[in-house]
């Protein structure tokens, strides 16, 4: 992802859905090695980046919010991860409505989350 981000940051700028998508990556790595804090970084960049081009109420601004949320998620901060679950899952209903996958990945993550908590009525309700 290294030589990737570079040629994006060289080629489009640092505002570039390319280069949001690099760091995507780069935070994948890093919350897979347990570096949650990193992760977290280049999921910010890449959320600032969606929501400079897109705007706030794109999907692809909505999957940087899942994916922050995930990253909270990994560390038990499972309020923060609602709260960005949340936004995301706010984009999705307005761009797509209540049928479609993205929505419905959102209310899985959300499920996830409270099943972690022990919240179990709440986990199936998602």
């Amino acid at each position: 992802y290294g030589k990737a981000l570079a040629i994006h940051l060289e080629v489009h700028g640092d505002t570039h859905p390319d280069t949001a998508s690099t760091y995507n990556g780069m935070a994948n790595v890093h919350q897979a090695q347990g570096q949650y804090d990193t992760a977290l970084e280049y999921c910010g960049k890449a959320l600032t980046i969606r929501q400079e081009v897109y705007g706030d109420k794109h999907p692809d601004t909505a999957t940087s919010f899942n994916n922050m949320a995930l990253a909270y998620q990994a560390q038990s901060h499972y309020g923060k991860a609602l709260e960005y679950y949340g936004t995301a899952l706010a984009i999705f209903l307005q761009a797509h409505g209540d049928e479609h996958t993205s929505t419905a990945a959102t209310y899985n993550g959300m499920a996830d989350v409270y099943q972690a908590q022990g919240q179990y009525d709440e986990a199936l309700e998602y």
